[in-house]
C-alpha cells in the first residue's frame, strides 16, 4: 500500500519531518491546492518520520508525555466571508429574516435597524477582513447572543478566532 506524506519546511538541519500522512491519493481526498503539497512515502512511514534531502529515517512514536503537542495558532482576523461562514448558516438565515421584516413592532423593527446596519458594513465590497476583536464585532455578536440567533459557546468559538 502506498502512503502519501505533506512534510514541514525544511529546519536549519535540512529536516523535513511528516506533517500529515495518509493511506489513499490525496488527490481524492483533498483539495487539489493541498493534494498537491503530497508526495510518496515509503511503507514504514509515520508521523514521526523525517526526510533529509533523498533519505528518509522512521522514528518509533515517543513514550507518552514525552512530546507535548503543539496548541493551535489562530488569526484574529478573517475575511467577511470566512466570517459569516463561522456565523453558521441558522444564524445567518436568522439575520436575513430580520433584516427583511416588514411589521410594525417596535422591538423587531429596532433588531432590523441594528442587524441591517451591521450586515450592511459586513457586505460592503471594501471591507477587506473582519477582526474578532475589533469592539464592534464583539459588540455585534454579544447582540447576536441577546436575541437567541448565537449561543455563547457560538460566539466563543467564532471570537477565538480562526486556526491559522
Amino acid at each position: 500500500m502506498t502512503k502519501y506524506a505533506r512534510l514541514s519546511e525544511a529546519n536549519a538541519e535540512g529536516d523535513r519531518h511528516v506533517i500529515d500522512l495518509v493511506d489513499r491519493d490525496p488527490a481524492h481526498i483533498f483539495h487539489p491546492t493541498i493534494a498537491a503539497d503530497f508526495i510518496s512515502a515509503p511503507n514504514e512511514t509515520t508521523r514521526w518520520s523525517t526526510k533529509n534531502g533523498a533519505t528518509w529515517t522512521h522514528h518509533d512514536a515517543p513514550e507518552e508525555g514525552e512530546v507535548e503537542e503543539p496548541t493551535p495558532a489562530y488569526s484574529k482576523s478573517m475575511t467577511p466571508i470566512r466570517f459569516k461562514l463561522a456565523l453558521g448558516q441558522a444564524a445567518r438565515l436568522a439575520i436575513r429574516q430580520a433584516v427583511a421584516y416588514e411589521g410594525a413592532d417596535a422591538g423587531e423593527l429596532t433588531k432590523k435597524a441594528i442587524l441591517g446596519d451591521w450586515w450592511d458594513i459586513l457586505n460592503d465590497p471594501t471591507l477587506v477582513s473582519v477582526s474578532v476583536e475589533d469592539p464592534d464585532t464583539v459588540a455585534a455578536l454579544g447582540y447576536l447572543v441577546s436575541i437567541g440567533v448565537l449561543t455563547e459557546a457560538e460566539q466563543d468559538d467564532i471570537l477565538l478566532g480562526v486556526q491559522a
